[in-house]
């Protein structure tokens, strides 16, 4: 093989090393956004349902005060 041909074969091989390396760090900068988002919605639903046992125990307790004083008076 010749100079020229072991060159060219070197810049293949580089740029091919690039693209890969491009390719690697745009699927990590992607999955990362995915994954916080996911994480993210999760901890929003979380909250969501725990908000809506504290309303309900807060329903509980105050129907629980309207029906004792009810019976008081």
């Amino acid at each position: 093989m010749s100079k020229s041909g072991q060159n060219k074969s070197l810049w293949i091989v580089i740029i091919a090393a690039v693209l890969l390396e491009l390719i690697s760090v745009v699927q990590y900068y992607s999955t990362r956004q995915i994954l916080s988002d996911e994480l993210e919605r999760k901890e929003e639903m979380g909250l969501r349902m725990k908000a809506i046992v504290i309303k309900s125990m807060l329903n509980s307790a105050k129907n629980t005060v309207l029906d004792h004083l009810w019976d008081v008076t």
